[in-house]
């Protein structure tokens, strides 16, 4: 197929999924609905829904080794031993583009920069076991918020009780796309109360077992004590969201 082909074929995918909008979820990641939150103009905050209803696929693609080699971390109670065997095999994999040379070594700053973090001491205490949950999201005011965190886990307490946190991350290089405090603990947050909405209601959510991860920033927070606390802000960028949504 040639170039000019290839081009038709893309405009009409991109007329028939714009035909098809309206009938689409209204759906956002959580990493992306916090920074559609400190937006400014009306235009960046159209481009990020745009990105968010049309994605690159090949965007799955970037990091799947830090999220992965981060994630074997966590669940092994803070062992530094996957992120050095992750950095290891990242230095020897072949990258053939330029485009997978750049993940290799942005994956590798990643992980180097993740042993700078000081982990929860939780984790050096008590045993981390995964825990299964199926639904990804929850729907606020319209929207699909989707949170699905790297890894969510339960721990036993030395007096027999069970409580159940999760770990969100976020991987950018840009300085303008690091969490502040405020971002990294709405996020905490939400994932808290996504818990409490798609577990059994006889198991306990911890709001200090709930983190956000953002690699880059170096910093890691916890869910607010306070659940509710940032429950208006989330209303109203749903709704902006909402109302953009099928202008974007």
């Amino acid at each position: 197929m040639g170039g000019l082909e290839k081009r038709t074929v893309m405009v009409l995918i991109h007329i028939h999924l714009k035909a098809n909008q309206k009938d689409m979820d209204k759906r956002i990641s959580i990493n992306q609905f916090v920074e559609f939150g400190k937006k400014k103009s009306k235009k960046s905050k159209l481009t990020l829904i745009k990105n968010q209803k049309f994605p690159k696929n090949f965007l799955s693609f970037w990091y799947k080794t830090a999220f992965a080699c981060i994630r074997r971390c966590l669940l092994e109670n803070g062992s530094l031993v996957p992120i050095y065997r992750g950095i290891e095999l990242l230095k020897i994999r072949a990258a053939d583009t330029e485009t997978k040379q750049r993940n290799n070594t942005v994956s590798i700053e990643a992980l180097e920069r993740f042993l700078n973090i000081n982990l929860p001491k939780f984790l050096s205490t008590d045993k981390v076991e995964k825990f299964k949950v199926e639904q990804k999201w929850v729907e606020i005011d319209g929207v699909k918020l989707f949170l699905s965190p790297e890894l969510i886990f339960k721990v036993k307490r030395s007096n027999g009780d069970s409580v159940i946190g999760a770990f969100k991350i976020h991987i950018c290089k840009q300085e303008n796309k690091f969490f502040d405090f405020q971002m990294a603990e709405m996020v905490a947050t939400q994932l808290h109360n996504y818990l409490v909405k798609t577990i059994d209601e006889k198991e306990t959510v911890d709001p200090k077992l709930c983190f956000s991860i953002d690699v880059f920033g170096k910093r890691i927070v916890s869910a607010s004590t306070d659940t509710n606390r940032y429950d208006e802000e989330i209303h109203l960028i749903s709704k902006e969201i909402s109302e953009l949504w099928d202008i974007a």
